[in-house]
């Protein structure tokens, strides 16, 4: 009879603690924690960069400050100016791009980032065609395909320096721009709209 009892009292316990264990579905607090992400330029890390992050948000995730390459005002918040910054991989080469107005994260891409094939007509684009017009490293139109991610709109060819010569235009909506290649060789670059 003792065994008959034991039974079902170590059943009903272990259900109890079961139960003492579990919370209710939806319960903000039952929820699985957020994997912890590892500091530093992956792929992880880039997918958790999300819109109105800080600057200091995305620095922490990417384990680095990011290099301001290109600024513009913000002609509909004139105190939110239009920073372009760059992290890139101390090794492996990858870089990731992002864009902040004010303090808040608006746009990203990346470069050469195992796993990330995001790119977006933005104003990373234009950026990146700035700079390489500013540094000298020149550009050609495959190159600007690349980093911007897309093909550009292409004007009818015209002669430049006895050299055929080609504009192409990129707009998403929000943000357009233009670049002239003399030959296959940026020669110049235009924001036409932000």
């Amino acid at each position: 009879m003792k065994k008959k009892i034991l039974i079902p009292a170590i059943a009903a316990a272990a259900v109890l603690l079961i139960l003492s264990g579990c919370t209710k579905a939806g319960d903000p607090t039952a929820s699985t924690p957020p994997k912890e992400l590892k500091p530093g330029i992956t792929a992880e890390n880039y997918e958790a960069l999300i819109a109105d992050m800080s600057y200091d948000e995305v620095s922490t995730i990417l384990a680095a400050e990011g290099e301001s390459f290109f600024e513009r005002d913000n002609a509909e918040n004139p105190e939110a100016k239009w920073i372009v910054y760059s992290w890139t991989q101390k090794t492996g080469g990858a870089v990731v791009y992002t864009v902040f107005s004010g303090d808040k994260l608006t746009a990203k891409a990346a470069d050469n980032l195992s796993g990330v094939t995001e790119r977006q007509v933005s104003l990373i684009g234009y950026a990146l065609l700035e700079a390489a017009m500013t540094d000298g490293t020149g550009m050609t139109y495959e190159d600007a395909k690349r980093v911007i991610g897309a093909e550009g709109r292409q004007s009818e060819p015209f002669i430049v320096n006895g050299k055929e010569s080609f504009t192409y235009t990129w707009e998403n909506g929000t943000v357009k721009f233009s670049a002239m290649f003399v030959g296959d060789s940026l020669f110049g670059q235009e924001l036409i709209s932000l």
